[in-house]
Parts: structure tokens; C-alpha cells; sequence
């Protein structure tokens, strides 16, 4: 989960976005979601009764970085609407409203 922080820093840092960075960042979003529907699935089954809270304690462990710096990201500064990179601006900056919007466990 660090590199992702990392890759987002050093994407906001610079002035040019890069499809790779763009891509792994959805990658890790795609990973983040996967996680909290699987875990959404399974709140109610009683299977899982026992685990549920541990369940969603690691996932807050392993994705509360993760919100923290899509909270900072969700409002981008330097977005012209003259430039190239934009686009892929406006891309990441949606993947992280909406992963700021919905982090669950008492983040809002």
C-alpha cells in the first residue's frame, strides 16, 4: 500500500501525469473495492458471525493510508484545462471522492 502513497506523491509532485501510475493507481482501487464488497457480502452470513470484526478491522488497517491520501487528492490543485495531463487528473481525482465518500468504519 505504500508504493501506491508513494506513486501518488510523486504524481502530484510533478507536473506530468503518466498512464502507469494512472493504472496502478486503479489497480489498487479496483483491489480496495473487491475487499469491501467481499466483506459487505458477509456481514449478515452467519458463517462469519465471529470473524466479521476482525474482517473489517484489517481492512481498515490496510486501507486507512490509502483513504487518508485519496482525502487529500480529492480536490487536485493545478488542473488548467489547457493541459495534457488533465484528463488524467480529473480521472484520479473522481477514483478518490469516491473512495473518501464510501471509506467505511467510522471515517466519516
Amino acid at each position: 500500500m505504500s508504493r501506491i502513497v508513494e506513486a501518488l506523491d510523486s504524481m502530484c509532485e510533478s507536473n506530468s501525469t503518466t498512464n502507469n501510475t494512472l493504472k496502478t493507481f486503479k489497480s489498487e482501487a479496483e483491489r480496495f473495492w473487491l475487499d469491501y464488497k467481499n466483506i459487505k457480502s458477509k456481514e449478515n452470513d452467519w458463517d462469519y458471525i465471529d470473524d466479521i470484526y476482525d474482517m473489517k478491522k484489517d481492512f481498515y488497517n490496510k486501507y486507512i493510508d490509502f483513504a487518508r491520501r485519496c482525502k487529500e487528492l480529492s480536490s487536485i490543485k493545478g488542473i488548467t484545462g489547457y493541459g495534457l495531463n488533465d484528463a488524467s487528473k480529473l480521472k484520479l481525482m473522481e477514483i478518490c471522492r469516491e473512495v473518501d465518500y464510501n471509506f467505511p468504519y467510522g471515517w466519516k
